[in-house]
């Protein structure tokens, strides 16, 4: 029953917030923003650490597509799981906005399920949440909330920039998983560097890092990523994070690919939950994980990845 509840309450904010008004959505980012401080202020920084014995479900860029992301809540059947009350973490690894034009119904969305489940939905801060840190181009959220609300955008736009620094950037399964939007930040020498990246930042290139970072076969090190900003690394580079973290797989998702992409002998695996123009794979995915069993590699968990 409970689980209808809420079914119908997610109903109700989604005709809402196709609407026009944008107090709707300045009121989740209230709300949300005090739950994200809550949540930063148990660990002191921008890493989350998660029971290892619930299950996981990880879902990849949605970059405005609202379409993504309705598909991936109805086939994980989150909702009806929370009205079950199973222990089931939902988490986001980031770029929740830009390219796509659903860009605020999906944040919208995502931070409703964030003040409803605070303890079980976790919104990772992906490069496109970088800002006002780390600035890039394109960025086409601004045209698109001016398109939705008119004249009344610039005010939310400020409210946006903000939130996003209460975000998380990291989240760690001790001796399983290591999740980040980007990759592996060669430039972080202990958890508490990764814990404090964003505070570090621009005295280290680890937030940066972080946000932007793709992997690379056939790489030692890293070299300057072709996307301007951060770095491709090679294996060596993911070996020593997850050493440093006592994980034992990368997961991550920031490069469009055909739902799922393994790098570095199986240690790091690439997810992504959105597809449709302007992108041209025509698979998206994301996963579900039971944290209770054994750590899998990359290549397990792709072959279990759920496409749709």
């Amino acid at each position: 029953m409970l689980a209808i509840i809420m079914e119908k309450e997610l109903t109700q904010l989604l005709r809402k917030t196709f609407s026009s008004k944008k107090e709707r959505l300045e009121h989740l980012i209230d709300r949300t923003s005090t739950v994200l401080k809550e949540e930063r202020s148990r660990t002191g920084g921008g890493t989350v650490m998660l029971n290892p014995d619930d299950k996981l479900i990880v879902v990849g860029d949605l970059h405005g597509s609202f379409t993504s992301l309705n598909d991936i809540l109805s086939s994980s059947r989150f909702l009806r799981r929370m009205g079950l009350k199973e222990k089931v973490t939902l988490v986001f690894l980031g770029d929740y906005g830009d390219r796509g034009q659903d860009s605020p119904e999906v944040y919208s969305v995502l931070l409703w399920l964030k003040q409803k489940f605070p303890t079980n939905v976790i919104l990772l801060r992906g490069n496109h949440e970088g800002l006002p840190l780390v600035p890039f181009t394109p960025h086409d959220m601004p045209k698109q909330l001016e398109q939705k609300y008119n004249e009344n955008w610039n005010g939310l736009y400020t409210k946006l920039l903000d939130l996003f620094s209460d975000f998380p950037h990291a989240l760690i399964v001790e001796e399983k998983y290591l999740l980040l939007h980007g990759g592996a930040p060669h430039a972080c020498g202990s958890v508490e560097d990764i814990n404090q990246a964003d505070k570090l930042f621009p005295m280290t290139t680890c937030f940066e890092e972080i946000l932007w970072n793709d992997p690379l076969d056939d790489l030692t090190g890293v070299k300057p990523s072709p996307r301007g900003l951060g770095n491709l690394f090679g294996e060596d580079v993911t070996s020593r994070i997850l050493e440093l973290t006592r994980t034992k797989t990368l997961i991550r998702s920031h490069e469009p690919c055909e739902g799922v992409k393994v790098n570095h002998s199986g240690k790091v695996l690439t997810v992504f939950s959105r597809n449709g123009a302007p992108y041209t794979n025509t698979a998206k995915a994301y996963l579900e994980i039971d944290l209770s069993l054994e750590p899998k590699n990359a290549q397990t968990l792709a072959q279990e990845a759920i496409l749709c």
